[in-house]
């Protein structure tokens, strides 16, 4: 690049030079000796440039030529195009493009001349043409008569005819009238559906064929494009099926008729539906997308209607997964316990069920029956809507997406972008129709423990004094490196420090100038992971750890270390074949996940990402010990 933007610079000025013994003929003209054709020089200041000796009628030619140059200011066009070749000199596009652009500059020349001219000039213009070719210039040089496709311009010049004025004006109408399609706006139709792509959840259910075992897809998302339908259900293969957009009415008696149903009540009410069309069909009719007023309806191969909406992330439908107690919304007078913002809850929704886990580990399933509808519309007593009302006040959005089935009491709703698990419970009144009243609201998050990420470099820091006092430690193999692992999560919370060696992976704990060991090592990483919180209460925080070890069948661990006791505690947990960290929570609880590792530069260094939560670590009974989150974990080996 450099090369070519020198060679060209250096040309310029070699020939700006000899111009200077130029001789002006009239105003910006001038003749010089020793140039093969006539040329354009200069930017600010441009000057014509014409060799000695030229005939009247060539110097008319070639003046009327050049002073068009002049006229366009095609010399800062070419520049201009020079800037943008050299710093893509390498690529052979860019200097056929360039040339193109010189070629079409000197033919519009070319054309202006001739247009002013007799219809004998064609001749004598080719002639003077082919006298000043001039094969091989160089991309800087300046606009020369003869410079570029003298051949293909020649040819141009003998064929040239000028348009008459009728085409000319259709030409100019023709492109007024491209530019006008490609600038207008595309029907209003088509925006509306494009404004349907994107991804989409179940959000109730409106039909189901009376012969289907197929249950409402709780679980399943959907993305709607401008071409398909892809349909991800869960712990199944994706699949992909073919659209065709055509907004077309619907007739709502045909299209109830064509539901198989035992009942008039089963069937979609479209009569409540002012505008209901069907949007798209897939070519083997599994799927057909329906509007339905501001709704949007999916209807799978005639077995079951659904709703469908955005899955925008503030709009909940059926949430799965595991959520964490956040805060106490109300709880009711008659209770004696009020839960602060480290009461410890778990709720895990499945596809039925809600499994709650308490802060002892004790788990409850509530069966759960998934139904979004507005809260406010529910036929709750009078005391239940009335508390309701007063909260929904300050919310914008409020539905009821679950009731527990099983008589639990339990209501899931959705208020605005917060989730509130609600316990209703009977007031007991004797023989008489019972009255319910709200025991609890709770307001819970998401916490399903996936895509926590820690990691830990080692440093050199406090080696040398960790290493006096550990004393008579031997290390089995040659050279090895002691690393201080501790995190800086644990400096703020506590005085412990950690220290790793690089090859043996020995782990240790420097406590109040005492050594202690961290766990086993043999055959594997020492310690993964490290956490501090005061759980039991006594104003000291303990170290919790996970270690690993094993040759073959690689263990990991979960222990403590007890700053009272000065003892490293193991927690009843152990994982073969696979990693485990300790990490606290968005909601500030301690837990144990299984995790996966991540490349790491050195045997000192780590970094590890949960997948899962395994266990709450809690003090009940006077002892620290770990609570599984739901009833398929076991304190055994896994």
């Amino acid at each position: 690049m450099l090369a070519l933007f020198a060679y060209n610079l250096i040309t310029y000025i070699r020939l700006k030079r000899r111009m200077a013994t130029a001789v002006r003929f009239e105003g910006n003209v001038f003749e010089a000796e020793g140039i093969g054709s006539p040329f354009i020089l200069g930017f600010f200041r441009p000057r014509i440039y014409l060799p000695f000796g030229l005939s009247g009628r060539e110097r008319g030619y070639v003046l009327s030529h050049e002073r068009y140059h002049l006229k366009k200011k095609d010399y800062w066009v070419k520049l201009l195009g020079m800037c943008v070749l050299v710093p893509h000199w390498f690529n052979p596009l860019v200097w056929v493009a360039f040339s193109l652009m010189c070629k079409d500059m000197e033919m519009r020349c070319d054309e202006q001349v001739l247009s002013s001219a007799c219809e004998c000039a064609a001749k004598d213009y080719s002639r003077s043409l082919l006298a000043f070719a001039t094969p091989g210039r160089p991309a800087a040089a300046p606009l020369a008569f003869g410079e570029t496709g003298v051949r293909s311009r020649i040819k141009h010049v003998l064929r040239f005819r000028e348009a008459p004025r009728r085409a000319r004006i259709a030409a100019a109408l023709l492109c007024v009238a491209a530019l006008a399609a490609c600038a207008a706006n595309p029907p209003q139709e088509n925006d509306a559906i494009r404004a349907l792509y994107g991804d989409y959840v179940f959000d109730s259910a409106v039909y189901s064929n009376p012969a289907s075992s197929s249950s409402a897809p709780y679980g399943e998302a959907f993305k709607l494009t401008g071409t398909s339908l892809v349909v991800k259900a869960p712990e199944k293969p994706r699949k992909k099926y073919s659209l065709n957009y055509q907004k077309v009415a619907i007739d709502k008696q045909d299209f109830e008729k064509g539901l198989t149903t035992f009942s008039l009540r089963e069937r979609p009410l479209l009569d409540g539906y002012q505008e209901c069309y069907q949007l798209a069909e897939s070519p083997d009719s599994a799927y057909r997308l329906y509007q339905m007023d501001g709704e949007l309806w999916l209807e799978e191969r005639g077995w079951r209607i659904f709703r469908i909406t955005k899955a925008d992330g503030t709009n909940i439908t059926s949430p799965t997964g595991e959520y964490v107690f956040e805060r106490a919304v109300m709880m009711s007078p008659l209770s004696s316990f009020f839960p602060t913002r480290n009461y410890r809850e778990y709720y895990d929704f499945s596809k039925h069920t809600m499994t709650i886990t308490g802060a002892d580990g004790i788990c409850s399933v509530v069966a759960m029956q998934y139904q979004k509808e507005p809260l406010l519309q529910q036929p709750f007593d009078e005391e239940v809507q009335e508390t309701l009302a007063s909260l929904a006040a300050d919310y914008n959005e409020c539905y009821q997406l679950a009731t527990s089935t099983d008589g639990a009491g339990y209501r899931l709703c959705q208020m605005d972008d917060e989730l509130w698990l609600v316990k209703i419970n009977p007031h007991n009144n004797g023989d008489a129709a019972p009255q319910h009243y709200i025991w609890s609201i709770y307001s819970i998050i998401k916490a399903d423990g996936a895509g926590i990420k820690i990691s830990v470099s080692g440093t050199r820091d406090g080696t040398d004094a960790f290493l006096a006092l550990q004393g008579g430690y031997v290390s089995e193999y040659e050279g090895e490196t002691c690393y201080n692992i501790t995190s800086e999560h644990i400096k703020q919370k506590s005085r412990y420090q950690i220290f790793k060696y690089d090859k043996s992976f020995a782990s240790f704990l420097l406590y109040e100038d005492s050594v202690y060991p961290l766990g086993v090592w043999f055959g594997g990483l020492g310690v993964t992971s490290m956490d501090a919180d005061d759980i039991n209460g006594d104003g000291l925080p303990e170290l919790y750890f996970t270690y690993s070890w094993g040759s073959g069948v690689n263990r990991s661990h979960a222990a403590y270390f007890d700053p009272v006791a000065k003892q490293v505690v193991e927690l009843d947990y152990v994982r073969n074949n696979g990693d485990m960290l300790f990490a606290t929570d968005q909601s500030g609880l301690l837990s144990l996940f299984s995790a996966k590792s991540a490349p790491s530069d050195g045997f000192a260094d780590f970094a590890l990402e949960s997948t899962g939560r395994l266990a709450t670590v809690g003090f009940e009974n006077g002892q620290i010990s770990l609570h599984p989150v739901s009833q398929g974990l076991t304190n055994l080996l896994d």
